[in-house]
């Protein structure tokens, strides 16, 4: 069996050492059962420290990103939750715009 893992895993770790760790373990378990993690897919988003060194995996860096959705929700280094509030308010206001013909017609009544 040779493939790549295609789940979202989320470490957490107060220096990037620590982050490193856990990809290499993750990474290690992995190769035993023929898996790898693609570094082109992986992505890092690190809160709360300045100084942060590349994550890396076997084929190369993994690219560290500022916004990172997860379970529908927007993460972001600098806003915080208000990017994930907007996208949240876009989305019922995109829903709320399609259902305006059903309120308005005279078919349905209540």
């Amino acid at each position: 069996m040779n493939g790549s893992i295609s789940r979202c895993y989320i470490f957490y770790g107060n220096e990037s050492c620590q982050l490193q760790q856990k990809t290499n373990r993750l990474s290690t378990s992995a190769g035993k059962l023929g898996l790898k993690i693609s570094h082109k897919k992986t992505k890092v988003m690190c809160l709360g420290t300045s100084d942060m060194t590349p994550i890396t995996l076997q084929q190369g860096n993994i690219d560290d990103v500022e916004d990172f959705v997860y379970l529908g929700g927007v993460l972001s280094i600098e806003n915080g939750t208000q990017k994930d509030i907007k996208a949240r308010l876009n989305k019922a206001r995109h829903a709320f715009t399609q259902l305006k013909a059903v309120w308005k017609s005279k078919i349905y009544s209540l």
